[in-house]
């Protein structure tokens, strides 16, 4: 699992995000085998999951996207002004692009994220004003990728005696999803 899990951080790291993702699904089935479904590693996978379905999704929306600007409306005066919108050409399907599929992807990083704040008990917590993350220091753009994959995953692996993470580093874990999230 572990050697699954490093092999999707590295495929996350080169851009590879469909690869990520698929070695990451596998950590995840072995994880969960292996340790059970409330295990902190299984947390960090979901987290990291949800950050490669997220990524998944702003390159489909920036990538995908096709459109046409149209008028909804007539103006005041009846001649010009009046609303804009940008409307989305439909696929072959007449499914709209980035809707379609950029919002499955967020829709699978929401439920990564929240299944990992689960796990770490965030609500026990009781974080309502996350602090702001220090490991995302990249934005959604193909071009910048210096997004800290390792680190983040890093935070998972400071365990007590029991297997479990203190209360400063799921502090940390959550603040951190519950950002994205956001």
């Amino acid at each position: 699992a572990s050697e699954r899990f490093d092999c999707g951080l590295e495929y996350a790291d080169l851009g590879k995000l469909d690869a990520a993702r698929e070695r990451l699904l596998i950590a995840l089935r072995y994880r969960v085998m292996d340790r059970g479904s409330l295990h902190p590693d299984v947390a960090a996978t979901h987290e990291m999951l949800g950050y490669v379905e997220y990524f998944t999704a702003e390159n489909k929306k920036n990538d995908d996207f096709e459109g046409s600007l149209v008028r909804l409306d007539h103006g005041a005066d009846g001649l010009l002004g009046g609303n804009l919108t940008i409307m989305e050409n439909p696929d072959k399907d007449g499914q709209s692009p980035s809707s379609s599929r950029g919002k499955s992807h967020y829709e699978k990083a929401a439920m990564h994220f929240q299944t990992a704040l689960d796990i770490l008990d965030a609500k026990e917590l009781g974080l309502s004003n996350p602090n702001e993350s220090t490991w995302v220091n990249g934005t959604s753009s193909k071009e910048e990728t210096t997004f800290q994959w390792r680190e983040l995953a890093g935070t998972y692996t400071l365990l007590d005696e029991k297997g479990r993470l203190g209360v400063e580093e799921r502090i940390e874990i959550v603040s951190r999803i519950q950002e994205r999230m956001d």
